[in-house]
């Protein structure tokens, strides 16, 4: 996380909610506002534990456009998420790809 991060033009909330906004999603819920906040704000490890279709891949996707939205300095910031994703689980994948909203192209790797 990047220590250029300021809360005084921009505050949380407003950044978070601006930023699902750019990704489609007009009220998150609150457990995804938490858990969002505490990576942004607390610095805290998450584990997030929540039911198929909830919208957690929504907690990583958002997090790039909450630090450019918080960002002093114009610069974009990227998150890098390491998943355990079966082979069979890459279908997620291809709508991140073809985002406009989303700044740098989703990847998968396979590891041996």
């Amino acid at each position: 996380m990047d220590s250029d991060i300021i809360m005084e033009n921009v505050d949380f909330e407003t950044a978070a909610r601006q930023a699902f906004m750019k990704l489609g999603i007009e009220h998150p819920k609150e457990q995804q506002l938490a858990a969002v906040r505490a990576l942004v704000v607390g610095r805290q490890n998450v584990f997030v534990q929540l039911p198929t279709g909830f919208g957690k891949s929504a907690c990583f996707q958002v997090l790039p456009l909450i630090y450019d939205l918080l960002a002093k300095s114009p610069k974009r910031h990227m998150v890098l998420v390491i998943t355990p994703f079966s082979p069979s689980s890459t279908t997620r994948w291809p709508p991140c790809r073809s985002s406009e909203s989303v700044p740098v192209p989703g990847q998968t790797a396979t590891l041996t």
